[in-house]
């Protein structure tokens, strides 16, 4: 009996320890995505409070039932299939003039921003907020958001004429499907552009600025 205790106590044990030593495991490994997570936070914070000029300001391009502007030309790709083409196209330029008003309006907040800075220093600050506005926005709300719906109503319809569906399904299905797929595309979209800026203009701009600067700050 006792050598049976023994063994089960040694078993129990031996689990214990390997239990312990997984989830020790487990949490270093996922540690540094912990902080890379909240690492990327912060980072969003910072952007934001850059872009604002200060945390408490209130962004009218960002924060407000303007930034739906922005999803205008998703709009006019949902309705393609019920809308004269102008409209749609119509609908590019509203969101094309709230890129370019949102982009104006970073660039004039940098400039308040680093107005006592040396005239390069405050050059540069400012290109670097017109692009990275300029771009950001142009790529997460008119080009790819508005490639990815006329697509699904492009096959939604595709689809619907394949089937030998009625005529009235063939053209409101498509709508309905992409209007049903903006609020899904919006996030993914704007995390896609952001990871992808931040791999590549964003990792070139200090030096960029630094070599134009001559390492002025």
């Amino acid at each position: 009996p006792f050598l049976c205790f023994f063994s089960s106590a040694t078993r129990i044990l031996v689990d214990q320890w390997a239990a312990r030593g997984k989830r020790a495991r487990t949490h270093a490994t996922c540690r540094p995505l912990e902080r890379q997570a909240r690492a990327r936070e912060r980072a969003r914070a910072d952007e934001k409070k850059h872009k604002n000029g200060d945390g408490g300001e209130v962004d009218l391009y960002r924060d407000t039932y303007v930034r739906y502007m922005g999803y205008a030309n998703e709009l006019g790709e949902a309705f393609r299939p019920l809308i004269p083409r102008t409209a749609v196209w119509a609908s590019y330029g509203v969101s094309s003039l709230y890129v370019l008003a949102d982009t104006k309006d970073k660039v004039e907040k940098t400039q308040k921003k680093f107005a006592a800075a040396p005239e390069k220093k405050r050059t540069a600050e400012m290109i670097e907020s017109g692009v990275d506005t300029c771009l950001w926005q142009a790529l997460a709300s008119v080009i790819i958001p508005g490639f990815t719906i006329h697509q699904v109503v492009h096959w939604t319809k595709k689809a619907m004429v394949s089937a030998n569906a009625p005529k009235a399904i063939v053209s409101s299905l498509p709508t309905a499907a992409g209007l049903g797929a903006i609020p899904l595309i919006i996030h993914p979209i704007d995390e896609l552009v952001h990871w992808g800026m931040d791999n590549t203009t964003r990792a070139w701009a200090g030096p960029l600025k630094k070599w134009w600067t001559g390492g002025e700050k």
